[in-house]
């Protein structure tokens, strides 16, 4: 019948597998991408392993520096 709700039990335990399922499956990955080491630039975040992003990429450290790498009078930092 058009309209109204499902009486089918298999529909319903299939929607709720589905929907934990889904909500595990992203708070899964939301946390592995989140909990990667960060690299700053170094080229090597992981410690020898040769995984992470690298230098002057998307989020390498490059060109996001908040720290400036030179002082007033144009001399590099010690």
């Amino acid at each position: 019948m058009a309209g109204s709700l499902p009486t089918n039990a298999l529909w319903w335990a299939l929607n709720a597998a589905s929907a934990v399922l889904m909500t595990m499956g992203g708070v899964w990955s939301c946390r592995w991408r989140e909990l990667r080491p960060i690299s700053f630039g170094t080229g090597d975040p992981g410690g020898g392993s040769g995984g992470g992003r690298k230098p002057g990429g998307a989020g390498g450290g490059g060109e996001y520096e908040m720290v400036a790498t030179e002082d007033v009078e144009g001399q590099g930092r010690a």
